[in-house]
């Protein structure tokens, strides 16, 4: 999978950056992921890992650079491509930072939905905050965050 090109990457570490300096915005996205996660039922989530294991299933995950700043990505290993560094078997290592998308994984339909209005709420609060977003791939994210 490409990485990002060399000026992306840096806006995207500027980017997150900025997101991890501000207190309130990084207290507000965990609020908002938080509530996220009630939204879906606790019957949805089965801990079969599914969400974690991108390539089997056929999908990519996408993230915003708020919630690459409340993930801390400088601790982790870039992985291997669509392979989440933070999935050690069927467990998640970030679970309480976990993105939007990890929360949301479409499981049932209802997440589909429920997902669409959340992710428009995270791109408001980097908006009402005056931070840059963007919405990436996250392994290779993650990838360039650590400088690969």
């Amino acid at each position: 999978m490409p990485g990002l090109p060399h000026e992306s990457a840096c806006q995207l570490r500027q980017a997150v950056a900025a997101c991890a300096q501000s207190g309130e915005f990084l207290r507000e996205l965990r609020n908002l992921l938080s509530e996220a996660q009630s939204a879906v039922s606790a019957n949805d989530c089965r801990a079969c890992g599914k969400c974690c294991d991108f390539a089997s299933a056929g999908h990519r995950l996408y993230c915003s650079s708020g919630e690459l700043a409340v993930l801390s990505p400088g601790g982790a290993d870039s992985g291997a491509p669509l392979r989440c560094p933070f999935q050690s078997g069927r467990l998640c290592l970030a679970r309480d930072n976990r993105p939007l998308g990890c929360r949301m994984y479409f499981c049932s339909a209802h997440n589909e939905e429920v997902y669409e209005v959340y992710h428009a709420r995270v791109r408001r609060l980097h908006e009402l905050h005056g931070l840059p977003y963007f919405y990436v791939e996250m392994t290779a994210a993650l990838a360039a965050l650590a400088g690969a």
